[in-house]
């Protein structure tokens, strides 16, 4: 009922498991993540209880305006430097896109991502947190336009690309936007092991040129594009540490491409660190990263990264520590593993460099960023 209750005279919004038509219409410019997600990810994710997304469609023409996806989860709330951390329960607003194809023809509203928030996404939130109890609303996905800026004091980001979006925002403070080292992952991270009956125990050849990857196995993570690859990389064994829903697909197409006994789906792993230390090259090759942990973990092992050419993976990599390729390019990521299989001394160099370069993004350097930050907009309030 409340779906109807939010129908303008605009607009109608509906639940996307009701009504798939025009998805294919549907262009994002400014993220092929968010546009991939609505086509190829979303359903996934509803038979999965993952996530609700719900599209917007033109009254008259049907035609998709925009797209949001909300989750619920525990959300975790600093109580002050070194102070640790609360948690409540809250909703996430995962992804919000405005279709570029309808804003091209249409100027009926000038701020379309703002009404949609205002309009829609909002008092759908709040419906929904009478039912579920939730207390928060998370927005991880970065506005099209000004959406919170006018009453946002800090406006705090961990990427490049969001940082630059981030610049036209007006905020309340009068401040810019910042830009802190990620999350903060621990580094230094050492294991000692037996190399070989590390790689014994997994089903992998002692010689053999091994690529590891940590991760769900969905639509957005792509691991597809790796197995592809396999057939072009002669030795090379695909280590694949996650549980999903692509599963039984990438087994087949394993299967199909003649490299299943070179593809190793490992399921869910604790012992991540030993398989990173027994392994060549990380790769993560997503449609759509925020700063990923896993590779920022791969890179304090001192390993070769291979990523997709897309926001996050591209700040951490760079060609002094690996490569960056295109998320639909099996032939480009064949290119970059050959190109580390066949030198070990490039792999020696580029995983020393990634060494270096992850102490930037340690906890306790973020912790002071994160700091200084608070610092000074809370001695700003108080003169």
């Amino acid at each position: 009922m409340i779906l109807n209750d939010l129908c303008n005279e605009l607009f109608t919004i509906e639940h996307l498991s009701n009504k798939t038509d025009g998805l294919k219409d549907f262009k994002c410019s400014k993220g092929i993540g968010l546009e991939h997600y609505l086509k190829e990810v979303s359903l996934q994710d509803e038979l999965s209880n993952i996530a609700r997304t719900y599209i917007i469609r033109n009254k008259d023409t049907m035609q998709i305006v925009a797209y949001f996806s909300l989750r619920t989860g525990l959300i975790t709330i600093s109580r002050g430097f070194m102070k640790g951390f609360d948690a409540t329960t809250g909703i996430e607003l995962a992804n919000f896109a405005v279709n570029d194809n309808y804003k091209e023809v249409n100027d009926d509203i000038p701020k379309l991502g703002s009404y949609i928030f205002w309009e829609f996404i909002l008092p759908l939130v709040q419906h929904i947190q009478c039912y579920v109890g939730a207390k928060l609303l998370y927005i991880y996905a970065l506005p099209y336009e000004k959406l919170l800026a006018h009453y946002t004091d800090i406006l705090i980001t961990i990427t490049n690309e969001d940082y630059a979006a981030a610049q036209k925002f007006k905020l309340r403070s009068g401040e810019r936007p910042y830009l802190v080292h990620g999350a903060g992952v621990k580094v230094d991270v050492r294991v000692e092991i037996n190399r070989t009956e590390k790689r014994r125990s997994v089903g992998v050849p002692e010689d053999a040129f091994v690529i590891v990857s940590a991760g769900e196995l969905n639509k957005n993570k792509n691991t597809e594009v790796v197995v592809r690859s396999l057939k072009d990389v002669p030795g090379a064994h695909y280590v694949a540490c996650g549980v999903g829903p692509e599963k039984e697909n990438l087994e087949k197409l394993a299967e199909e491409l003649g490299v299943s006994e070179r593809f190793h789906l490992m399921g869910y792993r604790t012992d991540m660190a030993e398989l990173m230390a027994m392994s060549d090259v990380f790769t993560m090759m997503s449609f759509r990263e925020g700063m990923p942990r896993s590779l920022l973990e791969a890179m304090d092992f001192g390993l070769p990264c291979v990523g997709s050419d897309t926001r996050g993976i591209r700040d951490l990599i760079d060609s002094h520590g690996g490569y960056i390729c295109s998320p639909r390019d099996p032939k480009a990521f064949a290119n970059a593993f050959n190109a580390l299989r066949e030198n070990e001394k490039l792999r020696l160099e580029m995983g020393t460099y990634n060494k270096g370069k992850v102490q930037d993004y340690s906890a306790d350097v973020v912790k002071r960023e994160l700091y200084d930050i608070y610092k000074k907009a809370f001695s700003a309030k108080a003169n």
